[in-house]
C-alpha cells in the first residue's frame, strides 16, 4: 500500500497526523484533583495489550458466529481472527506514541483523552477554576510524633454578612483523599435543600500508617478468620483518638465557629474506628457514619465490646448509622456481613430512648461503591426531622420555632432555626396563600434572628410591598443594599418602592 506524501493530504488529516506521528509527542491534558493534588492523567488511544486484547476478543466473537454457519470454513475463520489482531496492533503502533512522548514522570499510556494548546500558548486571561474545595492545613502531633494534615471546607454562608454569628456542627471524615469532594458537594446539596443544616467540613487524609492509625487492637487476623501478616502495625487506634480529641477538635474549636456538635464519618478500616470512638468516647461525637465498616477485625471484638458497655447506658444521645455492602458470598458467621450484624443487635439492644441506630443494606453495591449512598443516606439519618415538612402550613413564626427546639432537645443541642424555613414559610404566605399580615409576621421574626442577611430585609420589604407600606419597603430594600451593595434584585424593588 503506497502512503501518500504529506503535501497531498488534507488540512484535517494533516492536522491528526500531526498529533498523532509516534515520533512526536502527544499533546498533553494533566488532571489535577484538587482533593489531593495527584495528577491522574489519562490515554488518548489504547495501548498496544489492550488493542491485541479488543482483537482477541473481536476473533471469538467472529468464531462463535461463523461456527453456527456451516458455510464458512474453519479456515476463513482463523484467517480473519488473525486478521483482526493484526489489523488492532497496526493501529496501537500508529495511534500511540512511545514512552518517551510523555511529560517526565508519566508513562506512554497515560496521555489525554482530548488535546489541549501547545505549552507554549497561555492559557486566556479569564480562565479560572470551576470550583474549589477546601483549604489544607498541618498540625504537629505530639501524640503520634508526627505532622498530620487537615483539610476545612467552610459553609457558603460562613463569610457572608447573614452568617456573621452563626456557629455551625463539624463534619470529621476519615481517608479524605478519597471521599472529600463528595463529601463537600454532598453536604452543600442537602443543606442547601434545607434538609441539613449548614456544616463545617475537616477532612482527615490518611498516610501510611493507615492501618495503624484505624485498628483499636493489634490483630493478624484477615476478614474471614484467616492468619495475615498485612496487619503488623496495627493497633494504634487509641492514640489516634487521642490526638483527635485532645490537639485536632481544640484546634478547630479555637479556629472556627464551632457548635458543640460533631460527626465522624470514616469507611472501610476507618468506618472501623468511628464505631471505636463510639464505643470509647461517646460523648466527642454526636452523629457516626460508618460505611461498610471492617467489623471483623479481631474476631468480630467491637460487636462483643458494644454487648458489653452499652448494656447499662440509658443515657446516650448518638445517633449511628452504619451503610452495608453485599456481602452474600461470607462464610457463615465468619465475615463482613456476620460481624456487621453483630454490632447493630448489639447497638439496637441499648435501652437508652435516644439512642438511634440503622443498619441499610445496598444489595448493588459492593464495598467500594457503598461509600457514596451511604454518606447520602447517613446525614439524612442523622439529620431526620430536621426540615419541618409542613412549611406550606405554618400559620405564625412560632410554629417554625417550636419544631427547632423540639429537635434540639432530641439532639442535646441547640440548633437555630435556619433562615430558609422563615423565607419559604413567609413566601408560602405572601405569594400563594396572599395572608400578607401572617407573611408580614413570619418575615420580621427571620429579620429579627438574622438581621446582618440582606435576603431576609428584601423579602420582608416585598412584603412590606404587597401590603402597600412603601415607606416600610424602603427601609428594608435600603438595609438590603446597605449589607449587599450593588444588588440588582433589592435595587429593582427598592425602585418599584419609590414609584421610578
Amino acid at each position: 500500500m503506497i502512503r501518500k506524501s504529506r503535501k497531498t493530504l488534507s488540512p484535517r488529516l494533516m492536522k491528526r497526523e500531526a498529533a498523532w506521528r509516534p515520533d512526536r509527542a502527544a499533546p498533553f491534558e494533566i488532571l489535577v484533583s484538587r482533593a489531593n493534588d495527584r495528577p491522574a492523567v489519562r490515554s488518548p488511544r489504547p495501548g498496544r495489550a489492550a488493542a491485541v486484547a479488543r482483537g482477541v476478543l473481536a476473533f471469538a466473537m467472529v468464531t462463535s458466529v461463523c461456527r453456527t454457519s456451516p458455510r464458512v470454513p474453519s479456515r476463513a475463520v482463523a484467517m480473519m481472527g488473525l486478521s483482526l489482531i493484526l489489523v488492532s496492533i497496526s493501529c496501537a503502533k500508529h495511534r500511540v506514541g512511545p514512552a518517551s512522548a510523555a511529560p517526565s514522570g508519566v508513562s506512554s499510556s497515560s496521555t489525554a483523552t482530548h488535546a489541549s494548546p501547545p505549552r507554549d500558548q497561555p492559557e486566556p486571561s479569564d480562565a479560572e477554576p470551576v470550583a474549589r474545595v477546601g483549604t489544607k492545613f498541618r498540625y504537629t502531633s505530639a501524640i503520634l510524633r508526627d505532622e498530620r494534615a487537615y483539610w476545612v471546607d467552610l459553609p457558603e454562608s460562613y463569610d457572608a454578612a447573614s452568617g456573621a454569628q452563626a456557629r455551625y456542627p463539624v463534619l470529621y471524615l476519615l481517608d479524605a483523599e478519597r471521599f472529600f469532594a463528595q463529601a463537600s458537594t454532598t453536604v452543600k446539596f442537602m443543606s442547601g435543600q434545607g434538609s441539613i443544616p449548614e456544616m463545617i467540613l475537616v477532612g482527615i487524609p490518611s498516610t501510611a500508617h493507615r492501618t495503624r492509625d484505624m485498628t483499636p487492637t493489634h490483630s493478624l487476623t484477615g476478614p474471614n478468620g484467616e492468619p495475615t501478616q498485612r496487619a503488623a502495625t496495627s493497633g494504634g487506634g487509641p492514640a489516634f483518638l487521642s490526638s483527635l480529641e485532645k490537639e485536632l477538635f481544640p484546634l478547630i474549636e479555637a479556629r472556627y465557629r464551632t457548635m458543640p456538635y460533631r460527626i465522624l464519618v470514616g469507611h472501610s478500616l476507618s468506618g472501623l474506628f468511628a464505631l471505636h470512638a463510639l464505643l470509647e468516647a461517646p460523648a466527642s461525637f454526636h452523629a457516626t457514619i460508618a460505611m461498610d465498616p471492617s467489623l471483623w477485625w479481631d474476631g468480630h471484638l467491637l460487636a462483643k465490646r458494644a454487648a458489653a458497655s452499652f448494656s447499662t447506658a440509658k443515657t446516650l444521645k448518638n445517633t449511628v448509622y452504619i451503610g452495608a455492602a453485599n456481602h452474600d458470598n461470607d462464610p457463615d458467621g465468619q465475615g463482613p456481613k456476620a460481624a456487621t450484624q453483630a454490632f447493630y443487635q448489639a447497638i439496637k439492644s441499648v435501652p437508652s430512648p435516644n439512642l438511634r441506630c440503622k443498619l441499610q443494606s445496598f444489595e448493588d453495591e459492593n464495598h467500594g461503591s457503598v461509600a457514596f449512598p451511604s454518606f447520602y443516606y447517613g446525614l439524612a439519618f442523622a439529620f431526620n426531622g430536621y426540615q419541618l415538612a409542613t412549611l406550606d402550613r405554618v400559620e405564625d413564626p412560632a410554629t417554625i420555632v417550636a419544631h427547632y427546639r423540639q429537635f434540639s432537645e432530641k439532639r442535646g443541642v441547640t440548633f437555630e432555626p435556619p433562615e430558609a424555613a422563615f423565607a419559604i414559610a413567609g413566601f408560602v404566605l405572601l405569594f400563594q396563600q396572599k395572608k400578607i399580615d401572617r407573611a408580614i409576621a413570619v418575615l420580621e421574626e427571620n429579620v429579627k434572628r438574622h438581621p446582618l442577611s440582606p435576603a431576609a430585609h428584601e423579602y420582608l420589604g416585598e412584603a412590606y410591598l404587597a401590603k402597600n407600606d412603601a415607606a416600610a419597603a424602603i427601609r428594608s430594600f435600603e438595609r438590603a443594599l446597605e449589607l449587599k451593595p450593588g444588588d440588582e434584585e433589592a435595587t429593582k424593588h427598592l425602585q418599584k418602592a419609590l414609584g421610578k
